[in-house]
């Protein structure tokens, strides 16, 4: 139930977007002006403004969290690989499979379903999912999406220097050092990272307008790389961890954080830089619709 109402409410803002583009109010230069907003102002925000949770993993459950970090997103980095050579992607579009292949929907799907499901305690295991998202997405990410570009360590080293790997690391010195901030900050912080998630389905719904419906349901090798990327990779992942984790809370957390569709950062990002590829947008929208199916499938499989 919880799933389903977080899947309608994805639908209503792609829904508006969609809308907005056809009666003009979004239009191609628009949206990437939008997506330069979330990825320069609200997701540093966001970021920056996680990190401020008063309460703290303890010391206890910290280290398996961070271990289990660490091999959940280097086993993506890893399964990406594997994807875009099965699936035979060229050009560009390895770059673009990567991305999706490894940032998942953690902060609007994961949070909601893992606070109904465990409690708001449990939210606390998410952001030490959510901080290494944020240096990566900001690093990684954008290499990514001009590795078909001749690669050039300079380059490559001023595009991971930009205001959101800024924000990480400000992030990462509040959260471990435990630095207060006034409310006067968290407040204006708060407000700017609530833009996110209603901002970037609003424009997801909107490319649906500009690339056609019956495009976003046509690619087959999309269709595919959905199935490996919602059931395949969390399956066998859950059932490798299921054999170390006794705790059910944290495993039902790395059910989410596995199985969650791909993160509508991935195509803000793209878009933010210049990239006219519709995959990100039809990536994070078809795998957004299938993972009302493929989620409640691993929790019977698994949990």
């Amino acid at each position: 139930m919880v799933l389903l109402q977080q899947m309608l409410v994805l639908m209503i803002l792609m829904a508006v977007g969609f809308y907005c583009e056809r009666v003009g109010y979004l239009n191609k230069e628009t949206s990437a002006k939008c997506s330069a907003i979330i990825v320069n102002v609200a997701n540093p925000a966001s970021i920056l403004y996680s990190s401020m949770a008063e309460d703290r993993i303890p010391v206890s459950k910290l280290k398996t969290v961070l271990i289990i970090v660490l091999i959940m997103y280097t086993s993506l980095i890893l399964f990406a690989e594997v994807i875009i050579r099965v699936l035979r992607i060229s050009g560009l579009e390895r770059g673009l499979y990567r991305n999706m292949t490894v940032f998942n929907n953690l902060m609007f799907m994961g949070i909601p379903i893992v606070s109904a499901l465990y409690g708001q305690g449990a939210v606390l295991y998410i952001i030490l999912f959510v901080l290494p998202f944020n240096v990566l997405i900001y690093t990684y990410g954008t290499i990514m999406i001009h590795s078909d570009e001749r690669f050039s360590l300079a380059a490559s080293l001023k595009r991971a220097c930009n205001i959101g790997m800024l924000a990480c690391i400000g992030s990462l010195l509040i959260y471990f050092l435990r630095i207060p901030v006034p409310e006067l900050i968290k407040s204006p912080l708060s407000y700017l990272a609530a833009m996110i998630s209603p901002l970037s389905m609003m424009l997801i719904g909107a490319s649906f307008s500009r690339a056609g419906l019956g495009d976003f349901f046509a690619d087959k090798k999309l269709f595919a790389f959905s199935v490996l990327k919602l059931f395949c990779f969390p399956l066998a992942a859950l059932l490798i961890l299921k054999q170390f984790i006794s705790d059910p809370v944290l495993l039902g957390v790395c059910l989410v954080m596995f199985s969650t569709p791909a993160a509508s950062m991935t195509a803000m990002l793209a878009e933010e830089q210049g990239v006219t590829s519709p995959t990100p947008a039809r990536g994070v929208a078809v795998t957004t619709i299938l993972s009302v199916a493929t989620i409640p499938l691993l929790s019977m499989l698994v949990l």
